[in-house]
């Protein structure tokens, strides 16, 4: 049955693909499951030529061969392309159909689950639902992601772990987006064949970009997974090679500030996580029903940095150990002192 559906989604675009891709990268199969899993790391069936070709042109108003020397046609949605003034570029394609097949796509995946494992007394899943169907609509505007490409290389210029492709102004449109080309290995090649330093250098990059991501440049890409990134290493140093950049939080002041108390106060137990938990904008009344609990939920959430060791999260079984807090909590009411 995994492996059916492992092939189906290989096949599939949009929603169902990138779903694909996120089972991926999961640490919660088994070594086999893994396997069978990491043929969705790697981009989508490939697209024929001759349905991109007509979409290309349109968007650009000329024939190919009027910029192009050569492109690859079996790159799946991003075809490796070569200017005639010999740049190669990345030229990523919007497939037709796509965008409106999205109310289908979440249809087909009950609008997926609740998050945080059985929590739905009290939830506001059409909030959810709206704010999922949102991302996705921002996702597929190339104008959009070309913005926010451009931001996360302003901050790449600044610092020497990070790689990203520069955007081809004159090429990209709201359906089209031409980046110059990079290459990096994959996440099966860092798994395989990186020694143990260089690994630990790549755990070091990631890391400090995601805390430098939130805390400081105040960006970070919300699609996490191994088609949306590269990896290169010189020596015993890694960069990390980043892509696709469609779905991206930016965290104002106060989400920052909170968010970082929170993870003081489940360090240091410095304060009640009640009111930092509305800070960053949960609403009371669907709050209130867990709130004597979440001391131990910010325990969970923030175990990593809670510990002096180096943390394998493997250990962690996340999804697991919320589901059976909200079990245990369900009905709970938190007493005054908690909530103040």
């Amino acid at each position: 049955m995994r492996s059916y559906l492992v092939a189906r989604m290989g096949k599939m675009r949009g929603l169902p693909q990138k779903l694909g891709k996120v089972l991926s990268f999961s640490h919660n199969h088994a070594e086999s499951a893994m396997d069978q899993y990491a043929a969705l790391q790697q981009d989508a069936e490939p697209q024929a030529l001759e349905t991109a070709r007509p979409v290309i042109e349109a968007a650009w108003g000329c024939p190919l061969g009027d910029v192009l020397a050569s492109i690859d046609p079996a790159l799946g949605q991003v075809h490796r392309a070569t200017m005639l003034d010999g740049r190669i570029v990345a030229i990523k394609v919007q497939y037709p159909g796509v965008r409106d097949s999205i109310p289908a796509d979440l249809k087909m995946l009950g609008w997926l689950s609740t998050p945080l494992g059985n929590l739905r007394q009290g939830f506001d899943l059409a909030a959810y639902r709206e704010t999922i169907l949102e991302d996705l609509n921002r996702e597929f505007d190339y104008e959009y992601e070309a913005n926010q490409q451009r931001g996360f290389a302003a901050w790449a210029a600044v610092d020497q772990s990070l790689v990203v492709p520069d955007v081809v102004d004159e090429l990209s449109t709201k359906n089209i987006l031409v980046s110059d080309w990079q290459q990096g290995d994959h996440w099966a090649d860092v798994c395989s064949n990186w020694t143990d330093a260089q690994k630990r250098s790549l755990s070091n990059v990631m890391l400090r970009f995601f805390l430098t991501g939130i805390f400081q440049q105040r960006r970070m890409q919300t699609d996490w997974h191994p088609g949306n990134f590269r990896f290169c290493a010189h020596g015993d140093k890694a960069r990390l090679l980043l892509y696709d950049f469609g779905c991206v939080f930016k965290p104002s002041e106060t989400e920052q500030l909170g968010l970082a108390r929170l993870i003081q106060a489940a360090m240091d137990h410095s304060e009640s996580p009640w009111p930092l938990f509305l800070k960053l904008g949960f609403e009371r009344e669907f709050l209130e029903p867990l709130a004597s609990k979440l001391p131990a939920l910010c325990r969970v959430l923030f175990e990593p940095f809670c510990c002096g060791y180096l943390y394998d999260v493997k250990d962690w079984n996340l999804a697991e150990r919320v589901t059976d807090l909200w079990g245990k909590t369900a009905g709970i009411f938190a007493s005054p002192d908690l909530r103040g």
